[in-house]
């Protein structure tokens, strides 16, 4: 049966956008959960349907918990030779609707909730072969899902469905600060990313966290070695077990090394043996520059090769927000790779990292580690600067003309959360690679670290080392080039009003110097003639 609907039919359409204002693209409702297409799947955002034939517009999971009632889909679509045409809705291989649409507004799908399932789902549209072809606008189309009831994972195997759904799924994940050794939560981090398939919003809201990561270290007559297990206790939560703090670090491990394909409520050294690997396939991206931070965010090079084992990451500051942030960084490089860095050494300071050992330091303010900043390259001071003065700060007495410009324009933002990454082969060491992500100060390293690794940002990175904002990234890539001679420093000099006023202030004070100190002597003569 199908139900025709003109999609100049506006009021229905504007209350239904008026939801998508209610609702947040990451963080689902109670009862509902509403995503763009092109956050869904970049590749809709230009998606063809030719007239006469038929294309699958979407594929999305729903997870094993969620019970779904109904859905909504706004379809934005243009080019169509008439303006006005047809487009009939199929979900799952059954008929959802038959629409008149218009190119110009926005065309409502309504599907009812029997046509879905838990798991993965398909829609597809059909235009008619008198219409014209339709292309559609992937940022400007929404689905909306309601849900019957969205219950808990009830297994780890739907626990690791749960966490990869586009709807209904595990979002929002606090992870219990142990104190402790940081690879144990570092590698939860990764082993939540890789199951999800993208960054994870870390949280330390416990109370409103769709999922709680645990560590227990202490001796316990159920365990008999390091385990994972699920359990809905004030909320729904994922344990990490150990009867010490090495088998909880081992349990860690496995965590991010194995996945939960099949398992139950438990994940046991026995389990680990027969579970399938851990991966993901690496994140598709467009070719290196072949710049140290490109090959990083790219290919994680060479710091994930052989997972970690010839790495060393330094936490600074690994506390509060700034704690969330590396989760965020590491994660979002795990996915680089599609593998955990399990075998990294994860320290507190750098001075305790191999000098055979490729270097990530990660957290604010690094410049406080002067044995670290002195093998940084120029472009990371340059970039550093930069952001100081996107957060208002102001250092150096600068007398080129460049800085007085600046200052007049205030082209900085003043308070702009930004970052610096830099990626570069240590001077004092051959062969060896840092990587470095900082900022100025504590706020603004969390809001800049969590855009980052969220965000297309992360594969806009070049250069030595880079600055950036959510508005974009500045790429530091200096060319070395031989020392100038004298001549050519006197050719390239360049003065302004400001610098000759300084040259003539400087030569009126020595002169002014000059004679009371040639007064002075006079005096001091006189003086000793007349004592004579």
């Amino acid at each position: 049966m199908f139900v025709r609907v003109s999609s100049g039919v506006l009021g229905g359409i504007l209350l239904f956008l008026c939801g998508f204002a209610a609702h947040s693209q990451d963080a689902a409702a109670p009862a509902s959960e509403l995503r763009t297409l092109y956050d869904l799947d970049p590749t809709t955002n230009s998606r063809l349907i030719e007239a006469g034939s038929s294309a699958d517009l979407l594929t999305f999971d729903i997870a094993p918990n969620a019970s779904p009632a109904a859905a909504r889909l706004a379809l934005a679509v243009r080019g169509a030779a008439q303006g006005e045409g047809e487009l009939t809705l199929v979900v799952n291989g059954r008929r959802a609707a038959q629409l008149t649409v218009n190119a110009i507004d926005n065309t409502l799908f309504e599907i009812d909730g029997s046509l879905l399932r838990a798991g993965s789902n398909t829609i597809a549209v059909t235009a008619p072969s008198g219409d014209g072809d339709w292309l559609v606008d992937g940022r400007r189309s929404r689905l909306q899902l309601q849900f019957a009831d969205l219950g808990q994972p009830e297994t780890l195997a739907d626990l690791e469905l749960a966490l990869a759904a586009d709807f209904g799924g595990l979002r929002r994940i606090a992870i219990e600060d142990t104190r402790g050794p940081r690879a144990v939560e570092v590698l939860s981090a990764q082993a939540i990313a890789l199951r999800a398939g993208r960054v994870p919003l870390f949280t330390h809201d416990r109370a409103n966290a769709d999922l709680v990561v645990v560590f227990e270290s202490a001796p316990n007559a159920e365990l008999t070695g390091p385990e994972v297990s699920l359990a809905d206790d004030h909320g729904l939560q994922i344990r990490i077990r150990g009867r010490n703090t090495t088998e909880t670090e081992a349990a860690a491990r496995l965590f991010a090394a194995r996945s939960f394909e099949g398992l139950g409520p438990r994940f046991t050294i026995a389990e680990a043996l027969a579970a399938p690997r851990l991966s993901r396939t690496a994140l598709v991206s467009a070719d290196s520059d072949g710049t140290g931070l490109s090959r990083f965010v790219r290919e994680s090079h060479p710091f994930g090769a052989d997972r970690g084992a010839r790495t060393a990451v330094v936490l600074d500051e690994f506390e509060g927000d700034t704690r969330l942030a590396a989760f965020s960084i590491l994660s979002r490089a795990a996915l680089t790779t599609g593998e955990a860095w399990i075998y990294a050494a994860y320290r507190e300071d750098s001075r305790a990292v191999h000098d055979d050992q490729h270097l990530v330091v990660i957290g604010p303010d690094i410049t406080e580690d002067r044995a670290f900043m002195d093998r940084v390259p120029d472009e990371m001071r340059a970039a550093l600067r930069a952001a100081d003065r996107a957060v208002g700060r102001r250092s150096g007495f600068r007398l080129a003309a460049s800085a007085y410009a600046e200052a007049e324009t205030d082209q900085a933002e003043q308070g702009d959360p930004s970052g610096v990454a830099a990626v570069f082969e240590d001077p004092s060491e051959a062969g060896r690679w840092i990587a470095a992500f900082t900022a100025p100060d504590n706020t603004s390293f969390a809001d800049a670290a969590a855009t980052l690794a969220r965000s297309d940002l992360w594969l806009s990175l070049q250069g030595r080392a880079a600055f950036w904002t959510a508005a974009g990234i500045t790429p530091f890539d200096f060319t070395p080039a031989p020392a100038p001679s004298l001549r050519e420093r006197a050719g390239e000099l360049n003065f302004y009003p400001r610098e000759f006023a300084m040259a003539f202030f400087t030569l009126a004070l020595l002169f002014v110097m000059r004679g009371m100190w040639l007064r002075r002597r006079r005096r001091v003569h006189a003086m000793s003639k007349a004592s004579r």
